[in-house]
């Protein structure tokens, strides 16, 4: 152990030089750059000054800080997310919500997915790989553990860019969900916006008998933007 633990002391240590090299060599490369470009923009003014912006030669300046603006410009491709792949039959969750699916089918930048006994069409970008097991088509009550159910439930439900009509399917399987799990409240994050999406999911709740009351949540924890709803 005493061994392990010199080894990692010494493995931090020279991370944490290598790290400091790192930022002085980027801070070092930044001023460099900065420099230059200092440099090009007086150069620029000076020149449009002695030529009295005349259009042929404002032109050639204009070319000119558009090169340097290149050069400046971030690198988009190493910027890039790392891009996930998906194929039929991968177990899936939307990004922020606990409940899995599995891949059904896949059109272009979105896939239908089947959440329980929820078919939907989710944007492929909202979906990360889960190692959960999906939902079950049909709710099952043999050999559950419940108490580890519920501590596992998440009871916020993020819909924010969901077209209404899945925001709708997704609410009542979350719904469900909720009260197989006897969960008093749950908090619906559906965005403030114009108030569409909010107006719908709220009229469409107000028809379950299960839901004793809907408000808006504390203005400090996102006000209008999230629903608490209140479970019977």
């Amino acid at each position: 152990l005493d061994s392990d633990k010199a080894r990692y002391e010494k493995l931090a240590d020279e991370l944490e030089l290598k790290k400091k090299e790192i930022i002085a060599k980027a801070k070092a490369e930044a001023s460099m750059l900065l420099q230059e470009t200092n440099r090009e923009i007086e150069k620029t003014i000076r020149h449009i000054r002695e030529n009295k912006a005349e259009k042929k030669e404002t032109r050639k300046v204009r070319e000119k800080l558009s090169d340097l603006s290149s050069k400046v410009k971030p690198d988009v491709k190493s910027a890039e997310k790392k891009v996930v792949k998906f194929s039929e039959g991968d177990t899936v969750r939307m990004i922020g919500q606990e409940m899995s699916g599995t891949i059904l089918e896949l059109k272009g930048k979105n896939a239908i997915i089947q959440f329980g006994i929820i078919k939907t069409t989710v944007a492929i970008e909202k979906l990360v790989h889960s190692d959960k097991s999906p939902a079950s088509h049909k709710f099952s009550t043999t050999g559950v553990n419940w108490n580890e159910k519920r501590s596992q439930f998440n009871p916020i439900i993020d819909l924010r860019g969901q077209r209404t009509e899945i925001a709708i399917q997704l609410v009542d399987g979350f719904l469900d969900e909720a009260i197989l799990l006897s969960t008093s409240e749950i908090k619906i994050l559906h965005g403030k916006g114009e108030g569409i999406l909010r107006k719908m999911i709220r009229e469409h709740l107000k028809k379950n008998k299960a839901v004793a009351s809907i408000k808006d949540e504390h203005i400090e924890r996102g006000g209008d933007g999230i629903s608490l709803v209140i479970l019977k």
